[in-house]
């Protein structure tokens, strides 16, 4: 049941009681929703009865340390509990509540198979008895697929325990430990003993090592992604990675036979122009990665070399490169954004996302978007955050009219005013209107509202934007039921199926009746006969 949230809070206790009994569903998902200690009592009656429910989903709903003990007491004298995932995340709890909750589920018949206790303020001793807990209980917590302990401070206590507990053979395939502040070098030992089964692994603000001095790359950091078998995401953002670890990361990524369509992000880790020098080493080599992320890394000038070596990686997809212009001199960014232009402009180039948000490019953001006339391969770019202005409104409102490859424009955040809207009105306009020529070669299928920069302009000359957004935001949602009306190929491939199950239950239903007079008759003559 995951419709609680739209619940009016007096109705909602007598929803909850309701659900002792029930005999239908098997999920009861209350997050978001700011429970009164009546329906807290609901639920604990629910949990100490029920022997159906499967997900209990408490997220954000301002339990309290009291609660989430009896919660556990009353799991535990359920003894037909089917109870399998649990979710108890950002409320604000402690190490002793989830000590004694986590403890009082060893009655599991099926074991958990997804626990999120991220953001319910655990510190790093209360983290370490959890896990050495969990290792204790291999037939509760043994079983886990998906298991989020992230924006938990540790403040760089020592989790052996968690380390002792992720290198034991396990079935996670989501683990979630951003912002705990644990050691990455340590960490990669227990993932490649362990962890054989990742699917997605979020890693972000934590630290490469806690050391001050003498930082070396061990072996086990490249092994871990030399080995790896079913990895999809890697999120390694804002975690301080030295150079050298990009490095042997990047070569560990491209001699996996084993990893294909690999989402890396690697933001905000200052890599700077020797972290580039490293990526160009071995950009052009690694055949499984799809989607890279290099945002905010301070890679300023060195983006004027890198950028060539990226157009010739042939399974790179989606690229994010936003906030790396920070030290380039404005009189130099021509040269920098030039390997943008020829990324975007080259028909052999794979690349089909580009992202250069919060750059704050100016003026200069235009070498990009006239560059779209010609695109030959992009089919989504981010601009926004870029301070372009009318002007680069101006310039954006014609390469919409002159590109056909182009499907998602993210635009907000530019300090685009009530002129800058017009010329994008004018320009959607003329592409609705002048069908023959535009409409059969424009196939934009999203462009979201610049609200952010539509409520600027709004203060500063309410009555032009209005009546500029009056005539945009009937073409943008053009633009938008273009995306999923029947004309686009999703929306035809519907249509034609539900054409096709039309016909099977035509035909099913003609021969049904058909059978039904073919039986009728046959009875019929032989009353008749007698």
């Amino acid at each position: 049941m995951k419709l609680l949230k739209y619940v009016k809070t007096r109705d909602l206790q007598p929803i909850v009681s309701a659900i002792e009994h029930n005999t239908w569903f098997t999920g009861l998902d209350l997050s978001g929703v700011k429970m009164t200690g009546e329906t807290q009592a609901e639920v604990l009656k629910v949990m100490h009865k029920n022997c159906l429910i499967e997900d209990i989903n408490l997220s954000n709903t301002g339990i309290t340390v009291e609660f989430v003990v009896k919660l556990g007491t009353a799991i535990l004298s359920n003894t037909g509990s089917q109870l399998t995932r649990i979710d108890l995340s950002k409320n604000l709890l402690d190490d002793r509540a989830m000590i004694s909750f986590l403890g009082s589920l060893s009655n599991l018949s099926r074991g958990l198979s997804h626990l999120n206790i991220s953001n319910t303020k655990l510190t790093g001793k209360g983290l370490n008895k959890i896990f050495e807990l969990m290792t204790q209980h291999d037939s509760i917590f043994g079983g886990l697929q998906v298991l989020n302990i992230s924006d938990n401070s540790t403040k760089g206590e020592d989790l052996q325990n968690m380390y002792r507990f992720l290198g034991n053979p396990n079935n996670i395939t989501h683990l979630d430990l951003s912002g705990i502040e644990c050691a990455l070098e340590n960490l990669m030992v227990a993932l490649q003993r362990g962890c054989t089964s990742l699917t997605h692994l979020y890693l972000s603000k934590n630290v490469y090592t806690h050391k001050k001095k003498e930082i070396a790359v061990q072996p086990s950091w490249k092994q871990f992604f030399a080995s790896t078998c079913s990895l999809e995401y890697l999120d390694m953002s804002y975690c301080k990675i030295p150079v050298d670890a990009l490095k042997e990361l990047m070569l560990g990524i491209s001699s996996n036979m084993h990893l294909t369509n690999l989402h890396l992000n690697v933001a905000g880790n200052d890599f700077q122009q020797t972290g580039s020098i490293n990526i160009e080493s071995t950009i052009a080599n690694i055949h499984n990665i799809a989607s890279l992320d290099i945002s905010n890394n301070n890679l300023d000038h060195g983006l004027a070399t890198l950028l060539p070596w990226i157009k010739t990686n042939k399974s790179l997809k989606h690229l994010s490169i936003g906030r790396n212009f920070e030290h380039v001199k404005q009189k130099q960014l021509p040269t920098v954004l030039d390997g943008i232009v020829q990324l975007i402009q080259d028909e052999d180039c794979d690349l089909e996302s580009l992202s250069l948000a919060d750059s704050k490019l100016k003026h200069h953001i235009s070498l990009v978007i006239n560059a779209l006339g010609s695109n030959g391969s992009l089919t989504e770019l981010d601009i926004s955050g870029n301070q372009m202005g009318d002007f680069g409104a101006r310039m954006l409102s014609k390469a919409l009219q002159i590109n056909n490859k182009l499907k998602t424009i993210i635009w907000d955040k530019n300090g685009v005013t009530s002129q800058g809207f017009e010329d994008v009105a004018d320009a959607l306009e003329k592409l609705k209107n002048c069908e023959s020529l535009y409409l059969k070669e424009f196939h934009n299928e999203k462009m979201p509202t610049p609200v952010n920069d539509m409520v600027v302009a709004q203060q500063r000359s309410p009555e032009k934007t209005e009546a500029a957004i009056q005539r945009l935001l009937p073409q943008l949602q053009d633009v938008a039921d273009r995306s999923t009306g029947e004309d686009n190929p999703v929306g035809k491939r519907l249509k034609e199926l539900s054409d096709d199950l039309k016909k099977v239950l035509d035909n099913q239903m003609k021969k049904t009746v058909e059978d039904m007079l073919e039986c009728t008759t046959k009875q019929f003559t032989a009353i008749n006969q007698r």
